[in-house]
């Protein structure tokens, strides 16, 4: 099921990608996502919260691409 959540996460990221942490609104964020600022505030306490979801996602993924490269059989420089 796709949640208001959701939308929120996608026109966060793409605003923030666009025009910069500092440039960008809750409220800019709730019109974009189609949602209320109060529903933004159910799943975030504030735009820091927000922006450091997305530094958690990237550690993630950064985590996994490492993880992934220690599997593989080749020398170190090369991975």
């Amino acid at each position: 099921k796709y949640m208001k959540k959701d939308d929120v996460i996608q026109s966060a990221k793409e605003l923030f990608t666009t025009y910069g942490y500092k440039k960008v609104s809750m409220d800019e964020i709730a019109l974009k996502a189609n949602v209320t600022k109060k529903t933004i505030y159910a799943h975030f306490k504030d735009k820091d919260e927000l922006f450091e979801y997305f530094i958690r996602e990237e550690i993630e993924n950064m985590k996994e691409i490492i993880e992934m490269n220690d599997k593989l059989d080749k020398p170190y420089f090369e991975k």
